[in-house]
């Protein structure tokens, strides 16, 4: 009787062991990317990036910041495009199998998100992770090339409204993308006064009183600078970077001599990771540019890698996005470079764009230190969904499947680049991944399979490559 009472006791203590370990694990999307274009038309031509009137803005940058203000402050009485309404996904007569193939109505390659793929991906990532603990946003919520400063607006404040309305009581915490901008890339540094496009995105968007969670207290480094600190436990906390300013392409050009810190940024993030190491917590960094030699200005890198280097061990993860693809990599010590320091995670985009099909990921952690663990990647194919009329996300890899690593730390990607290099089958599976499964020369590929003489495979590729564009 002894025996099994203690039998049962012991099943019992496990089985709350096992909840306990569970607990301790959480689960965050990292999303990037959207690009949403209130302009898409399904029967435009992709070269004209699938708008009826595809033009690039001919505004001059230093009047049309002049104006900017009396511009936005007419925002609340703007009227968007005839064509630019929501079709409610909860509406009973939304049945995506309706639309005639091929089916554009949720993306094409070379172009933007629709609307109607964005309000899909939402129900599919609300199935799969219904609460999730926090949400980080990448940046480029808008579409590329939008000519209407009020359009822009207009996008990424409907993103934002739109996430809200799947997830009411998540933290969400976006990064601005140089989309985000109006112009791309143009972000002035006012010295005395908030910049009037970043104020307005934090009234309207992103800060805690509107769609987003930038709490009130960051607001003056936000509408200021675009950078911001959230605590995402009492020991961790999220720094988020305007990393516009950094980037080659950025708008007006600064002169790294004269600006050798734009927003005092640099000044803050090492202000800040000193406190936190004083303080022995730690901290997540996430922003839109990858610091890498072929996006930001040497010297800005140069900084910001001497930043990372001297601070590595407070530094949990770093989170980006911008490339539109799947990528990590890491940091080196600067004095050895053999040993690295400190790592990144590139999310890929929901815009198929750049010729990748559509995606989200969900991270998951640990909830005590808050390190992650893994990452579960998503992808919808965009060319079965021209084929089919339907759209269905489902899982492309998981990361400790494919690359045999138990974590997400420094050790764990360090490993997985080591094997890459020496492994051309696993570079091969990492290359597939890095545009979301999708390659150009797919359908023709398949053409040339089913149909080995050349008029009939010239026939396939033209009935189905339009399936392909």
């Amino acid at each position: 009787m002894k025996s099994t009472i203690t039998f049962h006791f012991l099943l019992s203590f496990l089985f709350i062991i096992s909840i306990q370990c569970q607990s301790d694990i959480g689960y965050f999307f990292h999303l990037s990317d959207w690009h949403i274009d209130p302009r898409y038309n399904s029967s435009a031509s992709v070269d004209n990036f699938c708008r009826e009137n595809f033009t690039i803005s001919d505004l001059d940058p230093y009047e049309t910041y002049k104006n900017l203000e009396t511009l936005l402050n007419s925002y609340d009485d703007y009227d968007p495009p005839n064509d630019f309404t929501f079709k409610s996904i909860f509406n009973p007569e939304y049945n995506v199998t309706d639309y005639p193939s091929p089916n554009y109505e949720f993306g094409r390659y070379l172009c933007d998100s629709p609307k109607a793929l964005l309000e899909i991906t939402l129900v599919q990532m609300k199935k799969v992770l219904p609460d999730p603990d926090f949400i980080i946003f990448t940046g480029d919520m808008s579409g590329h090339h939008l000519s209407d400063p009020l359009m822009r607006l207009d996008a990424i404040e409907i993103g934002s409204q739109l996430i809200r309305q799947f997830y009411p009581n998540t933290t969400i915490l976006p990064s601005i993308g140089n989309n985000d901008c109006f112009l791309d890339y143009w972000l002035f540094n006012p010295r005395f006064r908030p910049n009037i496009w970043l104020e307005t995105l934090y009234n309207k968007a992103w800060g805690e009183e509107a769609y987003f969670s930038i709490p009130s207290d960051q607001k003056h480094n936000f509408v200021h600078g675009g950078f911001y600190s959230y605590n995402l436990t009492d020991d961790v906390m999220l720094l988020n970077l305007n990393t516009i300013w950094y980037s080659g392409s950025h708008q007006p050009d600064f002169n790294e001599t004269t600006h050798s810190d734009p927003g005092k940024q640099f000044e803050w993030l090492e202000s800040t990771l000193e406190s936190l190491q004083n303080t022995n917590k730690k901290a997540y960094i996430m922003g839109h540019i990858l610091p890498t030699d072929s996006e930001w200005h040497s010297t800005y890198l140069k900084k910001y890698v001497e930043i990372i280097d001297k601070y590595h061990s407070v530094i949990i993860q770093q989170f980006f996005g911008h490339t539109h693809e799947d990528q990590f990599g890491e940091f080196p010590n600067l004095s050895q470079p053999s040993i690295a320091l400190s790592t990144y995670l590139v999310a890929p985009s929901l815009t198929p764009k750049n010729e990748n099909n559509p995606s989200f990921r969900i991270v998951s952690y640990n909830r005590t230190n808050l390190v992650p663990i893994d990452y579960d990647q998503y992808y919808n194919n965009l060319v079965k969904t021209m084929f089919t009329g339907t759209v269905n996300f489902e899982l492309e890899y998981r990361f400790s499947d494919i690359y045999s690593q138990p974590t997400l730390n420094v050790t764990s990607i360090n490993n997985v680049i080591n094997n890459i290099k020496d492994n051309a089958v696993l570079y091969t599976l990492w290359n597939g991944f890095k545009h979301v499964s999708y390659d150009s020369g797919y359908v023709g590929d398949v053409c040339k399979m089913i149909f080995p003489v050349k008029d009939s495979y010239s026939i396939c590729e033209d009935i189905y490559g339009q399936y392909n564009r």
